[in-house]
């Protein structure tokens, strides 16, 4: 029985910490940053993964993350000038956004027909296959920080690189993975596979694909985190109800249903009901109420776990 009690008092004490983790981080200044850009005109997709990011870090300020993130691009593009003009010496240099692709390829992946860096402590990037579900390849600055990511932020640190070195390009959906193409779109960069430079798409055919940008940005980064979470074997309770809670805030403002469909707002609210009951939230009771009883009459027949769930003492403690 003692240890009984003593397993007891720690799970309520973890419960508590949860609980307090999940009120930091929806009353966190990164919330508010990326709830702000996803309402914006047109929200830029780097501003939205530092907020995404930042949030793993309710307690310190976004512009800590704003600055280890944009430092890191800033090297990058450092060592692809140094690149570019290297290959101009050696009478390699072409013109255009084919030679800044090279000169940050280059300088995120290390050497290609060019002297190696020897002699510095530089960490070359890579697509993370091995680790490819740890969460922390879908925050910038860890991606960064480690050198390691999944298609979509990879291609969004080269993507930022490139542009700052002078040549726009964007990041678009293929049927492998997320790829990087310039704005003039006659080839495509993979960026999860040691920024090889891909010529076999037709000009015509990349420039007919749309940008991943904005809210699809949005909702293609939190969708990861979401799937992870809810598929993780910790408790990671108060993540899910940030990730479905930031994936309802672009819902909102996505009015042609194109970045959030209809199913996965559902499952969403849903989610969030879900993570709120388990926190035991007091001061969300009602909304945790009117979500799960959405949730049964979307379920239909196979409602009978929310409706479970309304008859708790959760919810008559209130009535």
């Amino acid at each position: 029985m003692p240890m009984l009690r003593c397993a007891l008092v720690v799970a309520a004490a973890q419960a508590l910490t949860l609980l307090e983790s999940a009120r930091l981080r929806t009353g966190c200044e990164a919330r508010a940053a990326f709830a702000a850009e996803v309402a914006a005109e047109r929200p830029d997709n780097l501003r939205v993964a530092i907020a995404v990011a930042a949030e793993e870090r309710p307690e310190d300020r976004l512009d800590a993350t704003a600055s280890r993130v944009d430092a890191g691009i800033d090297d990058i593009c450092a060592r692809a000038s140094a690149r570019a003009s290297l290959e101009g010496m050696l009478g390699n240099a072409g013109g255009g956004s084919r030679a800044v692709a090279r000169a940050v390829g280059a300088a995120m992946y290390g050497a290609a027909g060019l002297p190696d860096e020897t002699g510095t402590d530089v960490s070359y990037f890579s697509g993370d296959s091995d680790g490819y579900y740890d969460p922390r390849n879908s925050f910038v600055d860890k991606v960064v920080e480690r050198r390691r990511g999944i298609p979509l932020t990879m291609s969004l640190v080269y993507a930022r690189a490139c542009a700052a070195a002078g040549a726009p390009f964007d990041l678009i959906n293929t049927p492998g993975h997320v790829l990087v193409r310039p704005a003039d779109g006659d080839f495509a960069v993979d960026a999860f596979g040691g920024g090889a430079i891909l010529d076999g798409f037709p000009a015509a055919d990349l420039r007919g694909v749309p940008a991943l940008s904005g809210l699809n940005f949005a909702a293609r980064l939190l969708r990861n985190l979401r799937l992870i979470y809810e598929r993780s074997e910790a408790d990671e309770t108060a993540r899910l109800l940030g990730a479905a809670e930031r994936m309802l805030l672009v819902a909102d403002r996505d009015a042609r249903f194109e970045a959030v469909p209809p199913a996965e707002r559902v499952h969403c609210r849903a989610a969030v009901g879900l993570c709120l009951f388990k926190l035991q939230d007091e001061d969300r009771r009602d909304e945790c109420r009117e979500l799960l009883e959405s949730a049964a009459r979307d379920a239909g027949e196979d409602g009978k776990h929310f409706r479970e769930l309304l008859a708790d003492k959760f919810f008559c403690a209130s009535s």
